[in-house]
Order: C-alpha cells, then structure tokens, then sequence
C-alpha cells in the first residue's frame, strides 16, 4: 500500500508540473530598421535602445540587445535593411516599441552636416503602436522610418526631428 501511494503522489507531481507550470512559449525575435528616401545626403539618427511591450504580459517591457551606433537612413532603403535588435520574448502580440534615441542625430545636405535636433517629448522614447503576432520559435519585425516624412526645417539650417514611424512587414 505505501509503494501505491508513492506512485500516486509521483504522478500528482508529474501532472503539477507538466500542465499547472508550463512556461511561456519564446520567441527569438530580430526588429529590422528600413527607411523610405528623403531629398538629404544623410539622415542619420542615433539608435541607443529598443523596447518591446505585449498585450498579454505583465512583466511590462522587454528590453532587447540593441546595435547602438548612429543610422544612416538613407542607407537602408530600396528594400535594404539591417538588425537594430534582437532578444529572446515571449510569442504574444505585440503591443507597442519604443526606441530611444541618442543626441548624435545629423543631416548632411548640400554638402554641409547639421545638427537634427528631437522634437519635444521624444527624449523618452519614440512610440510605435502596432498588433503584431510572434508566432514561430524565430520571428521578424521591420520598422520603416520615413526620412522624407520626418524631418522638417526649423530655419536657416536648423532641422528638427519629428519622427514618423510604421511596422513595415
């Protein structure tokens, strides 16, 4: 009778931990910088960071290992892109990134390079509102950032930031 309750409480413990604890399925995914064309040389943005936030999670946002350099957006258009970031998350829907950006931002136009200065309240973080899915073990996600669309002349060769942003895939 003892070896009978032995094998019982082993089998709860097995079910326990087979079905009540199961962990949440991960995703490895790699976010993608792409840039529509704008009328400058160069539009380069300082990339430091990128959030992910998901609809189901409570455990707030995940920070993923970022590439942090400065972007050359003209470089990566035509269907042109590279990594920005990547990081192990769980397959959900995605709610919301952000990336926050450094004070290393320029233009080169006709010749010169200016400073490119962020639009006010961007210091934290530029937002992007999406309802994208994870659902492989490997997943991707491509952010379009419009140089054309985003930048605008605050004066005689001041530029400002004010950025615009769309999940491209």
């Amino acid at each position: 009778m003892k070896q009978f309750y032995t094998i019982a409480l082993a089998g709860m413990a097995y079910l326990l931990t087979t079905t009540g604890c199961r962990k949440a399925q991960q995703c490895n995914l790699q976010v993608h910088l792409t840039g529509a064309p704008g009328n400058y040389q160069e539009v380069n943005v300082e990339i430091k960071e990128v959030w992910v936030k998901f609809y189901k999670e409570n455990t707030g946002w995940f920070l993923l290992k970022t590439n942090k350099q400065v972007y050359n957006l003209q470089k990566f258009q035509q269907g042109l892109d590279t990594v920005l970031a990547c990081g192990a998350v769980p397959q959900s829907e995605i709610k919301e990134i952000r990336l926050v950006l450094g004070d290393a931002n320029s233009i080169k136009n006709n010749g010169s390079r200016y400073p490119l200065s962020i639009a006010r309240g961007a210091e934290a973080g530029l937002r992007i509102q999406t309802k994208t899915s994870l659902v492989g073990d490997n997943d991707r996600l491509t952010i379009d950032f419009d140089a054309a669309a985003s930048i605008s002349a605050d004066g005689k060769d001041a530029y400002k930031l004010m950025p615009v942003l769309k999940i491209a895939n």
